[in-house]
């Protein structure tokens, strides 16, 4: 992950490309493989080596305290945050006092539920029936249902924490509200599943014996067929033929009905409505190329999605504690992409 700096989160939309190929190593012989044994340990020694004298560094100067006195950067910190232009100063003052009084609360449980209503609030989601659990997931701090149903904080994430990891998921939630109502995804999934089922039927059609049929029937076949029609699709497009249009109208719909259910309407910044369309577009690419992290650390740690939620969660910390993004904020980035194969903050995607 990129060492946060400030920067307007509507001019700063980069991130690396979701098309990453897998690596797959070749086998090599015992001597070969003996002396790569050494490097990678020696690689490895080295970078514990660095990481515990950075950290002997993070822990003499601690956490520097960011002194929070512009009330207009932390209105634009809000804005960017929440994805709004609607927020005026005096409205960043009062959710600034509103966060700085949530702070007081001493009792974990309720500390988290008043977080969840004012973060709630703040993305523009007050009417989603989005709703906070306390369940675990392996590893994580906690998760945003990619349905929008719930977002849940887990036993494992502190209190420390806590103010983080809520606006982290709950920028999930609002890429997820951005992305599933646009026209451009009930499009993209409407054309991909009548792809799949053509095809299917093509194959069936061509089948001349039981066990034929049954290999088509095997869900990883179907998984890897979808797979080739995504990339197909995202390759060269597909015009609906006409025969299939009506077909075609019945699955946008009933993508859209689905979909309704946990998703509100959009309050699409205007003055930033280009820059708003970019995000909204990068997110739909880091939602349909997301890799779990015990697949792939690497990529679901620079997937789009992910560096946006940590970004938003960071951005909050720095004003509502004033906390300003230090060392040991590169320590743990660095930690966990080269050290750990757990993860402290995951969409349930």
């Amino acid at each position: 992950m990129s060492i946060y700096t400030p920067n307007n989160t509507f001019n700063s939309l980069k991130v690396t490309p979701q098309n990453t190929q897998y690596k797959v190593s070749t086998p090599q012989n015992s001597v070969v493989n003996n002396k790569q044994d050494k490097k990678d340990t020696t690689k490895k020694v080295l970078l514990g080596t660095a990481v515990a004298s950075a950290a002997t560094l993070a822990a003499i100067y601690g956490v520097r305290k960011y002194n929070v006195t512009n009330i207009k950067n932390i209105q634009k910190a809000f804005q960017e945050t929440f994805m709004r232009d609607d927020i005026t100063v005096e409205q960043a003052r009062e959710m600034m006092k509103r966060y700085r009084d949530i702070e007081k609360i001493s009792d974990r449980e309720e500390y988290a539920k008043a977080l969840f209503e004012e973060a709630k609030k703040n993305f523009g989601l007050e009417n989603s029936p989005i709703k906070l659990v306390f369940e675990d997931k392996k590893g994580a701090r906690g998760f945003c249902r990619r349905d929008n149903s719930v977002i849940s904080i887990t036993s494992t994430c502190s209190r420390e924490h806590m103010l983080n990891t809520m606006h982290h998921e709950f920028r999930h939630a609002k890429q997820h509200n951005a992305v599933f109502k646009s026209p451009e995804y009930i499009d993209r999934h409407a054309k991909i599943r009548i792809m799949h089922e053509n095809r299917v039927a093509e194959l069936v059609g061509r089948a001349k014996t039981d066990e034929e049929l049954k290999a088509l029937r095997d869900p990883n076949f179907q998984k890897s067929l979808r797979e080739k029609i995504v990339q197909e699709f995202e390759e060269k497009g597909f015009k609906v033929p006409e025969k299939d249009l009506d077909r075609y109208e019945s699955y946008k719909t009933e993508i859209l009905e689905k979909l309704s259910t946990n998703m509100v309407d959009e309050k699409i910044p205007t003055s930033h409505a280009e820059e708003y369309e970019k995000w909204v577009e990068k997110s739909r690419d880091g939602i349909e190329h997301y890799v779990e992290s015990d697949v792939d650390f690497g990529q679901y740690w620079d997937n789009f999605t992910e560096v946006d939620a940590r970004k938003a969660g960071r951005r909050i910390s720095k004003y509502v504690r004033a906390k300003a993004f230090t060392f040991g904020d590169w320590l743990e980035d660095f930690s966990m992409k080269h050290f750990r194969k757990d993860i402290q903050s995951s969409p349930n995607k």
